[in-house]
């Protein structure tokens, strides 16, 4: 006979095409059906968390403008680059692993990142950039895309510390930055086993925080890449068949049918 398997104890969503999207407006807050779901899991007891590559303050923009009740037990930021718990107060960033973390960053930015930057820029002509302390975005004008495409490939495409590609823009981030790296900290600071824990995503960006040693069920909408999909199907979770969050919501109800969940 099966073992029964136990109700979630954390829920940890992606934002962009995994809580967000699908046409809902305005795109800074939960849909106001994601947000009744969200609560219907907190007052299960499930404690759940965003994992993105937005920063906390907006990360928690998004939470305070929504029709959510319950609040995130953390707010992971910047793939993985920061941690926050919620207190009563709002955000407070975990230590030391915050820090810790912000200095790798650093160390890299020193050694590779800044040199980088001012090779691009002394080769090419920006239509726009922006530097976030943890990624460099360069825009090149159209007519140098090719040519930036070319040279980013022979001199940066083997750099074992950043990664750095060109698709619309020149995309430069520290290698080690993912974020499985923040959900193993909430599990270690929680104490949540892994066959505890639900993921819901949609990208390769997401990849890192689906392994069976971070989260037994995977759960996305019909809009996830391929990989997350086959994830979700060829372990214990579940495919929506709408998009984003109508699509998240629908593949958790599906596995509580599986499982005779109470929810």
């Amino acid at each position: 006979m099966q073992k029964p398997v136990d109700f979630p104890l954390l829920f940890v969503t992606d934002l962009d095409d995994t809580a967000l999207g699908g046409g809902y407006q305005p795109y800074a807050r939960f849909p106001d059906p994601y947000s009744a779901f969200l609560d219907r899991l907190a007052a299960r007891g499930c404690q759940w968390a965003v994992n993105t590559t937005w920063d906390v303050a907006g990360q928690w923009q998004v939470v305070q403008s929504s029709a959510v009740r319950s609040r995130p037990a953390f707010l992971i930021a910047e793939y993985g680059l920061r941690v926050a718990r919620i207190t009563g107060d709002g955000p407070e960033f975990v230590q030391p692993y915050t820090s810790a973390m912000e200095a790798r960053v650093e160390a890299i930015n020193q050694s590779v990142v800044f040199p980088l930057m001012r090779d691009i820029c002394a080769q090419f002509k920006p239509a726009r950039m922006y530097f976030y302390g943890h990624v460099f975005e360069f825009y090149p004008r159209e007519e140098e895309k090719e040519r930036l495409a070319e040279y980013v490939r022979a001199r940066y495409a083997d750099n074992d510390v950043v990664s750095a590609g060109v698709g619309r823009a020149l995309g430069v981030v520290p290698r080690f930055l993912e974020k499985g790296n923040g959900l193993r900290e909430v599990l270690r600071l929680t104490g949540i086993p892994a066959d505890r824990v639900v993921v819901a995503g949609d990208s390769i960006g997401d990849w890192s925080m689906l392994p069976p040693t971070l989260a037994r069920h995977v759960v996305c909408g019909s809009n996830a890449d391929s990989t997350v999909k086959e994830a979700a199907l060829t372990r214990d979770g579940a495919v929506g068949d709408e998009v984003c969050s109508r699509g998240v919501i629908q593949a958790f109800e599906a596995l509580a049918r599986r499982h005779g969940w109470d929810f």
